[in-house]
């Protein structure tokens, strides 16, 4: 007779979904959260490190606090708890609320998973305890595949805020359903802490938890930064159908490491998925600068990074059978501990060195989890068992009062007797267990460092910086020959004769950036690339509202292509280098410094309106715009577009240039190399049409005050209308910023997204009043 699964089983893996995509739906919106709480992409990646390392310390650290609740009572609590600390991080103000609130989550999480797999275990009768195991895992697999592109899905649309939203709604709502539907639950048996730790006494799991450890530190220095990663080296600013298709190479990886272990053995299964994951790794620098490419690196990661993890639950359990759940939550544990360290590193290596390395720094974790493995063969680590006898895999007790992480085995579990820990006398397991807390030592001082540095850095900014020359690693001469292969020059015939300008190199596909009032009304455009050889072009996208446009060129070979770096980590007083080709001569060098951050600069009357744009007094004159102002490290941080004119003299002023910063172009790009113009602006708008006031318009006006910004005419159901303003208003105050002029409302609005909301100060008649307006997108022409 068949006996159908216990539908609660269904509120329990919905509840493991909550927290899966809880501790991976970072990876899909960094970026957004680190411009909107105002920190570079690495610290932002704090989030995970500090996520992860909380789960790791706190997992049996609370089992033991809380062994004596009611699993049922825990369960419902800990869910309420993850709800709230998903709607904190949401309504975080600052980067330090987000950090604790990330703590909070991730010890719900820490007692989440674990709890809802004992009482699956308990719910299902004895013959289906393997698949209610499995069913509750497959939470957590599907929040790979779903749960981070659908939380970057939902960010792209209503704003990273709504991402948290999502993890807290799925919390409460498995709250909810397990409250009114999961009966009484036995409470298991109480384990101490040192029962818990004590397999560590031998030195094979000691080994065998340490591959565990560098293959999460491999793979998480790289999947936190993902997003970032993807958007620079591919061009794409909805990189969430690719994090889909990673989840989906995953779930079959999941599936084929278990099949593989029963095939192959788990020696040759993970010999082979370290091998591949150690080559994709190692060869990301080149592969993600094409779609194919990071198309195919992703699902060949996807499927030997998790067939691995299966592969090594069998072998730990094959190490020591009699204490399998024990030795699973240990390894989850550790797991949990590589991704803190492997999060870690990576921001280390933002700080320090072009996204790509993050690929050499994961390949060097995996070589080092080979080496783990192939130390595990040796005689020290294996003196009781026969040099050729196959590893016997081992089934998981139900009833072991720590059964605490998730088993991704499908195999049914059943009771094994207990047996004592028999220690192994040699100094290998002295000398692993010093050396797994000096690693541990070393992430969180190079994190205490890192963050001295940051602070050092923020107080004293050009003083000693990582952006500086000096200390960049990278000689200047080596900046310049790297970059100038990747600035060309711009030849354009228009009915009126020919101009030039410049542009750069973004990826091998021949796509050059430049600027839209270098193409602007061509009939004809021709590349000069750096050897000299002219090739004809064509413009396959032009944004007049950024001053943007995208050339292509037929490539005649490989190109060297400029890697675009985070203009949000400039600061004032950084060197700088800008390359051009000013009044036709080519290939032209100058250098200066940042000079002024978050500019808001018109282009004259009717032209475009730099926002956030970067001045520099880096010479730059005609024929320099659409080249590149370049940082320290050799990345792309802006696009040179113009120069300041002295109202006295009509002429160039010396020392006052603007560039557009490199994160609008990551924005804008990609939209004008897929569709050919702009689709989504990414500027707020209140939805008015406004002019400035001045004593001669308030008069003609009748108004108040002879200052701020008039709303001349509201569009229907617009921000502005939903807000309850109309024409005739005068909008004197956004937040806390005045406004006293249409410039100063551009530069109030520049720090806001759409979608946020802010507060309006406005005159009406003779009152002040205020409003609670939220933004909206501006529309394109």
């Amino acid at each position: 007779m068949r006996i159908q699964l216990n539908p609660r089983i269904l509120f329990l893996a919905i509840a493991t979904f909550a927290v899966g995509t809880d501790a991976y739906v970072i990876a899909g919106i960094l970026p957004e959260i680190a411009h909107d709480l105002r920190v570079p992409v690495d610290q932002a990646g704090l989030m995970v490190t500090l996520f992860a390392l909380a789960y790791a310390v706190g997992s049996p650290l609370l089992a033991v606090l809380t062994a004596r609740v009611a699993r049922r009572w825990l369960l419902i609590a800990v869910l309420l708890g993850l709800c709230v600390a998903n709607i904190l991080s949401a309504l975080a103000p600052t980067f330090g609320w987000m950090l604790i609130t990330r703590v909070l989550a991730a010890g719900c999480a820490a007692l989440c998973s674990p709890t809802a797999l004992a009482i699956a275990a308990t719910l299902a009768p004895a013959q289906q305890r393997g698949k209610a195991l499995a069913s509750v895992n497959f939470g957590l697999t599907v929040a790979t595949v779903l749960g981070v592109p659908l939380g970057t899905v939902i960010s792209g649309h209503f704003g990273w805020v709504w991402a948290f939203g999502f993890v807290a709604a799925l919390a409460g709502a498995a709250a909810l359903a397990l409250t009114f539907s999961l009966p009484a639950v036995p409470t298991p048996p109480v384990a101490s802490l040192r029962a818990r730790f004590s397999p560590l006494g031998q030195k094979r799991i000691l080994l065998g938890l340490a591959l565990t450890f560098f293959w999460a530190v491999g793979a998480f220095t790289i999947y936190t930064y993902i997003t970032p990663l993807l958007r620079e080296n591919v061009h794409l600013n909805d990189v969430s159908g690719l994090l889909l298709i990673y989840g989906l190479a995953s779930m079959a990886g999941n599936g084929l490491g278990g099949y593989g272990a029963d095939r192959w053995g788990t020696f040759r299964s993970i010999l082979a998925s370290l091998i591949v994951l150690a080559v994709v790794y190692l060869t990301l620098p080149l592969t993600t600068h094409f779609l194919a490419g990071a198309l195919i690196a992703l699902v060949v990661w996807g499927i030997a990074g998790w067939s691995l993890y299966p592969a090594q639950q069998h072998r730990l359990l094959a190490l020591a059978p009699e204490h399998s759940s024990v030795i699973l939550a240990l390894n989850g544990s550790i797991l949990y501990l590589g991704v803190a360290a492997g999060s870690g590193l990576g921001g280390l290596v933002l700080a320090y060195a072009p996204i790509s390395m993050l690929g050499i720094a994961g390949g060097i974790a995996a070589l080092l989890a080979l080496g783990t493995l192939l130390l595990s063969t040796t005689r020290m680590f294996t003196p009781h068992a026969p040099r050729h006898k196959p590893e016997q895999e081992a089934p998981v007790p139900s009833n072991d009062p720590v059964m605490m992480e998730p088993v991704i085995s499908m195999q049914e579990p059943v009771a094994l007797p207990p047996a004592p820990i028999k220690h192994e006398k040699g100094m290998a397991g002295w000398l692993l267990a010093p050396l797994l807390g000096a690693l541990l030592c070393l992430l969180l001082g190079g994190l205490v460092g890192w963050q001295m540095g940051k602070q050092q850095n923020t107080a004293a900014p050009g003083q000693g910086g990582a952006s500086t020359y000096k200390n960049s690693g990278i000689p200047r001469e080596q900046l310049i020959a790297q970059g100038r292969q990747a600035v060309v020059q711009i030849n354009v015939q228009t009915a009126q004769g020919a101009g030039l300008g410049s542009g750069v190199i973004i990826d091998q596909n021949g796509d050059i950036v430049t600027n839209d009032h270098v193409v602007a009304h061509g009939r004809k455009y021709q590349v000069v690339l750096f050897d000299g050889s002219a090739l004809p072009a064509q413009v396959i996208g032009t944004d007049p509202l950024d001053d943007l446009a995208v050339v292509k060129i037929t490539p005649p070979k490989r190109l060297y292509v400029m890697p675009i770096g985070d203009s949000s980590q400039l600061q004032v007083g950084d060197e700088m280098l800008a390359i051009g080709n000013p009044l036709g001569i080519t290939q032209t060098v100058t250098s200066g410094i940042v000079s002024a951050l978050g500019r808001t600069v018109p282009e004259g009357k009717g032209g475009a309106v730099i926002i956030d744009a970067i001045q520099t007094d880096a010479a730059i004159n005609l024929g320099n715009s659409g080249g590149a102002l370049v940082n320290a490290q050799g990345q792309l941080v802006g696009i040179p577009t113009m120069v300041a004119v002295d109202p006295e003299f009509k002429t160039p002023a010396n020392g006052v240039g603007f560039a557009i910063p490199s994160n609008r172009v990551k924005f804008i790009v990609p939209q004008l190399i897929h569709t050919g113009k702009v689709t989504h602006s990414g500027r707020p708008a209140i939805g008015a049409t406004v002019t400035s006031v001045d004593a001669l318009v308030a008069a003609q006006a009748g108004l108040a005050v002879d200052y701020g910004t008039l709303l001349v005419s509201v569009q229907p159901n617009g921000p502005t209308a939903q807000a309850g303003l109309r024409p005739g208003d005068v909008i004197v105050r956004v937040t806390n910023t005045p406004v006293a002029n249409q410039a100063d409302l551009t530069d109030a609005l520049v720090p806001y997204n759409p979608g946020d909301a802010v507060t309006i100060g406005v005159v009406r008649g003779t009152q002040t009043l205020q409003a609670r307006l939220k933004l909206g997108e501006l529309k394109v022409p």
